[in-house]
């Protein structure tokens, strides 16, 4: 923002006041002004003193009150003072300057409340600014525990490779997809079951059912068991976990043998000793029991008795040996490098986690630190700019004041004039001597009008000041903003 100096606005108020007030109301000859024309433009005002003239020679009814006093021979040949038409033609003139100079005392107000207000502005801004900068950001978290954590788990990875003789990463196969998988076949081989011993009317629906569903079970859980903690871990350097590893495949896949075998005898014998009648009440324990006897017996062959019983063993067989491959795959296939690579993976992700949210508290901070510390900025604008828009205000209405208080002396002459004429021109008897004469001085408006004028040097130098201060502070204010949230 650009302002007119102090001094410079003094200066110029006092000259509009010098060259136009003064020198109307002193040097002006009564006897020019009269003959002058009533339209004559001497001086700046903010209003047309003309009409202004017209319109309160008219409010005064001067013309009137001259022809009045005329037929009554008023005011007198040897008459020193103004009749009463005069004093109120003379008032009327310094109560409209007196207006105006109170338009320039309601901007001075004004002025200087905006003056008081950006001065508290100012005290409160920097005061705040201050305060905020003073304010820590939020602890960063300790993650030093969590470095330790995480550095350690990638040296248990790597120590676990150089231990086992491993050159390759540990795959990362998702164990829920795989279990995803086991579910599925168990699934499906209930179906199947159920399929087979529902028309067994002695298990009734719901035992079917549930028979499929236990020998499903049964099935795909020896088969995922050996899979996963049998077949893995042959592969394993340690002989004794190695051997370990054998012994639960063959029992997991005698296991799985047993069930699928039982089941498929269970159906055969049903249907040889049923011949047809699937009705009889004691056929279910009949068969079990047969099934039992035959596989004391090893009779393998009677496992292939019937179509459904060679249906079974196939069923059996091959969810036996998928269960068995997604278990070998549920995890990496040498046992134990899974849980190191998660191990790993938890512990790097754990820390970057937790990394993150501090990263993102302090980042939050700082954008709530910014954001009050913009509005406080704005704030601070609004308050400068309504300061320089109050004086500019009280400038422009002081110096046209001062243009109308300076065209005083000839309002209140042309308002004489208008009744001195008519007067004069209805008398019978000769004018006074005054008539020739001016109206005179106004001291109490230049006594306003210079008290007015120095006000606004003083105003101005003040604002000057609030508002170099006010750009030092938005400058400290731009540079608490512009500070890094790292």
């Amino acid at each position: 923002m650009s302002h007119s100096t102090a001094s410079d606005v003094a200066s110029e108020v006092r000259t509009k006041w010098d060259g136009v007030a003064l020198g109307l109301a002193r040097s002006l000859p009564w006897n020019e002004t009269r003959n002058a024309p009533a339209d004559r433009d001497v001086g700046v005002a903010a209003v047309n003193v003309p009409n202004l003239q017209a319109g309160l020679a008219a409010d005064l009814t001067l013309e009137k009150r001259a022809q009045a006093d005329a037929i009554k021979g008023l005011p007198g040949s040897d008459a020193t003072t103004l009749t009463a038409a005069e004093m109120d033609a003379v008032a009327a003139a310094e109560n409209a300057a007196k207006e105006e100079l109170g338009k320039v005392e309601h901007a001075r107000k004004k002025a200087a409340s905006a003056l008081t207000k950006a001065q508290k502005t100012l005290s409160a801004v920097t005061a705040l600014r201050e305060g905020i900068e003073d304010e820590a950001p939020p602890p960063a978290r300790n993650l030093d525990r969590l470095a330790e954590t995480r550095n350690r788990a990638a040296a248990n990875y790597e120590a676990f490779k150089d231990q086992h003789g491993l050159t390759r990463e540990a795959t990362g196969d998702d164990r829920v997809v795989q279990a995803t998988w086991v579910a599925v076949v168990a699934l499906a081989e209930s179906v199947v079951n159920a399929y087979f011993y529902m028309p067994i009317s002695s298990l009734g629906l719901l035992g079917a059912i549930a028979t499929a569903f236990f020998v499903s079970l049964a099935n795909v859980s020896f088969a995922f068991v050996g899979g996963a903690s049998g077949l893995r871990y042959l592969s394993h350097t340690e002989p004794a976990k190695k051997l370990l590893g054998v012994i639960a495949t063959l029992v997991t896949l005698c296991g799985c043998a047993l069930v699928v075998a039982l089941s498929a005898l269970f159906r055969g014998h049903v249907d040889a000793l049923a011949g047809g009648d699937l009705e009889s009440a004691d056929l279910a324990d009949a068969a079990w029991a047969a099934a039992v006897e035959s596989l004391q017996g090893l009779e393998i062959m009677a496992l292939f008795g019937s179509l459904n019983s060679f249906l079974l063993v196939f069923v059996g067989t091959a969810c036996a040996v998928l269960c068995f491959w997604k278990g070998s795959q549920f995890d990496d296939p040498y046992p134990g490098f899974g849980q190191a690579l998660r191990n790993k993976e938890n512990a790097e992700e754990a820390y970057e986690d937790s990394r993150s949210a501090d990263k993102a508290d302090r980042q939050h901070w700082w954008q709530a630190h910014r954001r009050r510390l913009r509005e406080q900025k704005a704030e601070l604008d609004r308050a400068e700019s309504h300061l320089d828009a109050a004086l500019a205000g009280f400038q422009k209405t002081l110096l046209d004041a001062a243009g109308l208080a300076g065209q005083t002396a000839q309002l209140a002459a042309g308002l004489l004039r208008v009744y001195r004429s008519k007067n004069e021109a209805l008398r019978q008897t000769a004018t006074p001597s005054y008539f020739g004469d001016g109206p005179g001085n106004f001291p109490e408006i230049e006594s306003n009008l210079q008290g007015l004028g120095d006000q606004l040097p003083k105003l101005r130098q003040e604002a000057d000041r609030v508002i170099e201060s006010c750009k030092d502070e938005q400058q400290a204010l731009a540079a608490a903003i512009a500070q890094d949230a790292n």
